[in-house]
């Protein structure tokens, strides 16, 4: 009460201050009017006509400011709305769609990169824009790491931590992130030969089979999460025999990371059969497809040609059949 009357001035009897304030406004009603004048009001004050006069005009101006005020907020973030709209629509209709994220994934020797090239020449013949990939870069930094990896610089399988080699190839792909989502971006499919996929597989399998999952779960968090890279539309697993693959393996010409006939990988068959095995795991995700390439009733692979066909096939069912329509 002492704050409320030291805003009284002068008067030394509240009625007579909420009195002489009230007087003070009636006369100058533009004026504002103080917290502290409006709680010194007694009650015998109330029934002065003055100060009715002063309350009566600061309820009516109040709620005129309200309502204006309501209405102007509620045309200015309708104006702002609108224009958030016709911004987000010029740039939706000026902008390219995102292309398609198409990955051939399998063991070593299944054919990946004869594929690819399949597949790049069947889009090249229609006109349509793509880009095309493969993994690992053995000329970036981390793919240099790669290399000397796969030719045992590091250690053998059993001596490298999993956790080690599968940030390499992880990190091998980060410095193509920038590359891979322009693409999209502007519209073109990429075609990549390994991605995501290998990661998963080749470093799962040496991993404990009751430690596998907790594994995956950590590379794909890395991959897909910390680092962000593009998720794939279709991913095509090529699915051949361990015994056939490594067979094929043999028939490899010269690489330019290794001067080995077989890398780390390629060279340990139970390895290679571990790694198969996470692959079928992996090919029960809604967006794998699995291609069987071996016709185990006549004993042998089936021709490329045949499994290009299949591969198109699946590739123009994601295209929205862009393929056909430009074929």
């Amino acid at each position: 009460m002492r704050d409320h009357w030291a805003h009284a001035g002068r008067m030394k009897h509240p009625a007579a201050a909420g009195y002489y304030n009230c007087a003070r406004l009636a006369s100058n009603p533009s004026r504002d009017l103080p917290t502290s004048i409006r709680c010194s009001f007694g009650i015998s004050n109330r029934q002065n006509p003055q100060v009715e006069r002063a309350l009566g005009y600061w309820k009516q101006r109040n709620a005129t400011l309200s309502n204006r005020q309501r209405i102007q907020g509620r045309g200015a973030a309708s104006a702002s709305q609108s224009q958030s709209f016709s911004r987000a629509k010029l740039i939706a209709t000026s902008m390219p769609a995102r292309g398609k994220f198409i990955v051939l994934e399998g063991i070593d020797g299944s054919g990946k990169r004869t594929q690819l090239e399949a597949l790049t020449l069947a889009f090249a013949r229609r006109g349509l824009a793509f880009s095309e990939i493969s993994f690992p870069n053995y000329s970036g930094f981390f793919g240099k790491l790669v290399a000397r990896y796969l030719n045992g610089e590091f250690g053998s399988l059993a001596t490298v931590d999993p956790h080690f080699s599968a940030l390499l190839y992880a990190g091998d792909r980060l410095e193509s992130k920038p590359a891979i989502e322009a693409a999209l971006a502007s519209g073109k499919t990429v075609l990549a030969d390994r991605y995501i996929g290998s990661n998963l597989a080749h470093q799962g399998a040496r991993v404990r089979r009751e430690k596998r999952g907790e594994f995956l779960a950590w590379l794909k968090q890395l991959e897909y999460a910390v680092y962000a890279l593009p998720a794939e539309d279709l991913v095509v697993y090529l699915r051949v025999p361990v015994a056939e693959a490594h067979r094929l393996i043999g028939q490899k010409s010269g690489r330019d990371y290794t001067s080995l006939r077989h890398d780390l990988h390629e060279a340990d068959v139970a390895h290679l059969e571990a790694a198969a095995e996470v692959y079928d795991e992996l090919a029960r995700e809604p967006n794998w497809l699995r291609i069987e390439c071996f016709d185990a009733a006549a004993g042998t692979l089936r021709p490329p040609a045949e499994i290009h066909e299949e591969i198109l096939a699946a590739v123009e069912a994601r295209l929205s059949s862009a393929l056909g329509a430009k074929g």
